[in-house]
């Protein structure tokens, strides 16, 4: 009995030097019967684990998962870039996730960690990248501490913080206080507040008065030298407002903006005096309508401002450095 078990030890150990003598030159296949990669451990439906080394093109190690989702650190011998890739089905963009972190060493912008999320095509529905050079975001909505809701690419929920100059296209909405030392608005030209605006023929440009029927409210002016004027109608002639006020649910809401001061165009009346340059500006009797002030007395507490532009007769556009009192 001793002498069987010495002979099987001996065997055991001679099979053990051979193995490590002899090494197989593969392809090695686990659960494979034809392995495409040096080796290749497989379950029954082809995922597995495949290492491929001194390849002309490439080396990778890379994992799939029962669905073919794929794992997989890859350096390519041809440009040079090593890759980490998480994705699902291929390594390609239209994958309906992505995720890679890489080093490309031939491009010195191209390397760090990018979010990819494919649509079906070769076009990046949503890419976030964080490189050697920049870190950009694109097609890309982003919520902090809360989903982003629709319509917004970046969605914070709390206090922010941006420290340097910030340069803004689109919309922002911000709901608490806003802290700077320098706002410049390059998009619009005067300070307006939303109204509600009785009546009917409301439009840019239009002179509106305070409505005493509604608390908060405007109406367009209707008379010469009114004491309830309280500003033009914002939008004319191209000129947007670049600030715009109002509290929600209040008195001090509304739809329409108003532009309380700034530049902003009017309807003006020179029927019964020319409009110059420079000219101090009152309602009108004809309604919405801004003209000379010809009465000084009169005018006290009901000016709109002063004419930037001239109109030498009839009824027109004037553009107004609004200025009430």
């Amino acid at each position: 009995m001793l002498k069987r078990n010495v002979m099987a030890m001996a065997m055991v150990l001679c099979v053990g030097q051979l193995w490590a003598a002899t090494p197989l030159t593969g392809p090695v296949g686990i659960n494979n019967p034809s392995p495409q990669r040096q080796l290749e451990i497989s379950g029954p439906s082809l995922p597995g684990i495949r290492l491929l080394t001194n390849a002309s093109t490439s080396s990778y190690v890379e994992i799939l998962d029962k669905s073919a989702n794929q794992f997989m650190f890859e350096k390519t011998a041809a440009t040079g870039e090593c890759m980490l890739d998480i994705n699902t089905k291929t390594t390609d963009h239209t994958s309906p996730s992505y995720f890679r972190m890489f080093r490309d060493v031939n491009t010195t912008g191209m390397r760090g960690l990018y979010l990819y999320r494919g649509n079906g095509t070769a076009t990046l529905d949503t890419m976030i990248g964080v490189g050697g050079t920049e870190t950009f975001f694109q097609n890309t909505k982003v919520g902090i501490n809360r989903e982003p809701q629709t319509g917004y690419s970046l969605d914070v929920q709390g206090a922010a913080r941006v420290t340097g100059n910030t340069t803004m296209t689109g919309n922002a909405t911000v709901t608490g206080e806003t802290t700077t030392a320098v706002v410049n608005i390059t998009g619009g030209s005067d300070l307006s507040e939303r109204f509600v605006i009785a009546g009917k023929g409301i439009q840019p440009g239009t002179v509106v008065c305070i409505d005493a029927q509604n608390k908060g409210g405007l109406l367009m002016s209707h008379k010469a030298y009114d004491h309830k004027v309280a500003g033009i109608v914002s939008g004319a002639g191209g000129i947007k407002p670049g600030l715009i006020m109002g509290q929600n649910a209040s008195v001090a809401d509304g739809r329409l903006p108003v532009a309380l001061s700034g530049r902003a165009f009017c309807l003006a009346d020179a029927t019964k005096s020319p409009i110059q340059l420079g000219d101090l500006l009152t309602t009108s009797a004809i309604p919405g309508h801004a003209m000379k002030v010809r009465d000084h007395a009169r005018a006290q507490g009901a000016i709109i401002g002063k004419a930037m532009t001239s109109l030498k007769s009839g009824k027109g556009m004037v553009l107004v450095l609004i200025s009430l009192q």
